[in-house]
């Protein structure tokens, strides 16, 4: 940016230096009153046309600006968000989940050392099997909070496991086919993209009665192709469209300077996002 500006200072001071010359010889070997005469009409006209077009300059350097620092602002704000989801989720597995494993294992010692005969302890029993249930849904918490899948197997087996876990949910039957795309992205852009994925096929298994749907995702050199489709009642514009969570994936989207297509009727929906691999603000 600042050699750009430098670009158009310096053009600008070049125009004017020749517009100084231009009058100087112009005044020089003309006879009548210089503003009498075409060669000032026109100049009148030029000097109108660069105000013009320096005015739109500065107000389009200025709006890109803008642009930019609400898009930097969108970036902060993701990856904050992101951060904290992170920390809970690890502290929710290591330290409650941790906890709940010690509680658990020392109420099954206790029953192991307990006569069959005694009254306690087959509530001891069901306490345990009420603590698994805890550490099951803490660590189901924590997923949801963040994927920590990421991390250790990357985005493509997170996908794939995300994609089978609501698949044994919802009954749905998922077919899906997921190019390697590790490591092509920031941990950022990745757990954007995680999100895209898992607003969509869970908007599926809640809302669109559907029986099958399809997961592809593809890349090239420049881009990421995912189509998403399903055989559900389709999305109602008034609910889904404008709803929380279409604008929250349209914003994801938006940030990873993709463009998302949606087609919808009563024999299903088909999600077409385009995401560009360079130029994302989170790359």
């Amino acid at each position: 940016m600042k050699n750009k500006f430098e670009a158009g200072v310096i053009l600008v001071v070049s125009i004017l230096l020749i517009a100084i010359l231009d009058a100087y010889f112009q005044i020089e070997q003309t006879t009548i009153p210089i503003w009498q005469t075409d060669w000032f009409l026109w100049r009148v006209y030029g000097v109108v046309i660069i105000l013009l077009f320096v005015t739109f300059y500065v107000w389009y350097v200025r709006v890109q600006k803008a642009k930019r620092v609400q898009e930097q602002f969108a970036k902060q704000l993701v990856e904050i968000k992101e951060d904290d989801s992170r920390r809970i989720a690890a502290e929710l597995h290591d330290s409650l989940g941790q906890n709940l494993q010690v509680i658990n294992s020392s109420i099954m010692r206790t029953v192991n050392s307990m006569s069959d005969s005694d009254p306690v302890k087959e509530k001891l029993k069901g306490i345990s099997e009420m603590v698994k249930d805890s550490i099951s849904d803490v660590r189901e918490i924590s997923s949801n909070l963040y994927p920590h899948i990421l991390e250790n197997l990357g985005i493509k087996k997170a996908i794939e496991s995300l994609i089978t876990k609501i698949e044994d949910a919802s009954g749905i039957c998922f077919d899906y086919s997921i190019d390697n795309i590790d490591g092509i992205l920031n941990s950022y852009a990745e757990i954007n993209l995680y999100r895209i994925i898992q607003e969509i096929i869970n908007n599926i298994a809640k809302h669109s009665k559907a029986g099958n749907a399809s997961v592809n995702i593809r890349k090239d050199y420049s881009y990421i192709y995912i189509n998403i489709k399903d055989n559900g009642t389709g999305i109602i514009k008034d609910e889904n469209h404008s709803g929380a969570g279409m604008l929250n994936l349209r914003e994801r989207v938006k940030m990873l300077k993709g463009k998302i297509s949606i087609n919808s009727n009563k024999e299903g929906t088909n999600i077409n996002i385009v995401i560009k691999l360079k130029g994302s603000i989170l790359s």
